[in-house]
């Protein structure tokens, strides 16, 4: 009984968060991608972009050369709970799930990066709290500075049973359905993977929002956001997100939307 019981020890997961709320969820310790395998550092770093067959084409010239980035699920609440179906956090005052949290780190981030390559690059913070509303406020301000605005995800290609019906853990655009695709939006697309327009017919596209699926909220990255919402530390999460930002501003480029600095060295 004893050699089973320690036979079956070793296919338990090391790593797992709490079923039951009165046990208290564990976070590994991330290491520092410095201290990774040269294998898995492929593996966690190598940004999976499937683009669909067929190559999508502009619908309009790009209104300017202003990107506009906005984070996802501004309801707080929303999104995915992340691997394993993590817990809540604690985070800038209110709960939030996983994703919620991860998007919110995630596009300054990306404002800091696209400013440091030459973009002309902005954040927008919608004042409402609810989803809706906040896209309409998000949709007006594009059309008010003739701007390009995407909207951060990372809940698409999610592990799990949570994963959306359609998704299948690759990164990329879910263009607008009211015939507003701009150049930029198109080599997006092209450039890092695409789903299908109409998908799961979102609000947000149907508004002239594009969303980017930026990267799988996936073991890594959901250990990563807990650890650095409870130390306060976010170079982890900043090191993991990094080869999809500049993926991101890589297809940018493509689409002549002009950067002066190509190497940016994040610490």
């Amino acid at each position: 009984m004893i050699i089973l019981i320690c036979f079956s020890a070793l296919f338990v997961p090391s790593i797992t968060f709490a079923k039951s709320s009165e046990k208290k969820s564990g976070l590994i310790e991330i290491p520092d991608v410095k201290e990774l395998s040269p294998v898995f550092r492929q593996t966690l770093f190598t940004p999976k972009h499937k683009a669909s067959i067929g190559k999508w084409f502009a619908e309009i010239p790009n209104p300017s050369n202003k990107i506009i980035l906005s984070a996802g699920h501004v309801d707080r609440v929303s999104g995915t709970t992340g691997y394993n179906d993590a817990p809540m956090l604690y985070f800038q005052g209110q709960l939030h799930t996983t994703e919620a949290a991860l998007t919110k780190v995630l596009v300054p981030f990306m404002v800091e990066i696209g400013l440091q390559r030459g973009f002309n690059v902005e954040q927008f913070i919608a004042r409402a709290d609810t989803f809706r509303e906040a896209t309409l406020e998000l949709a007006e301000y594009e059309q008010i500075t003739n701007g390009i605005a995407f909207e951060i995800h990372t809940d698409a290609p999610s592990e799990g049973w949570h994963r959306a019906k359609g998704y299948n853990g690759h990164t990329g655009v879910i263009p607008p359905s009211n015939r507003t695709i701009t150049k930029a939006e198109a080599c997006v697309g092209n450039h890092m993977g695409k789903f299908r327009k109409g998908m799961r017919d979102l609000f947000a596209p149907k508004q002239g929002i594009s969303l980017i699926e930026l990267f799988p909220t996936n073991k890594a990255i959901t250990y990563a956001i807990h650890k650095a919402v409870k130390s306060n530390d976010y170079q982890h999460v900043r090191r993991i997100a990094y080869p999809y930002v500049n993926l991101f501003f890589d297809a940018l480029e493509v689409c002549d939307l002009h950067s002066s600095a190509k190497n940016v060295t994040i610490e």
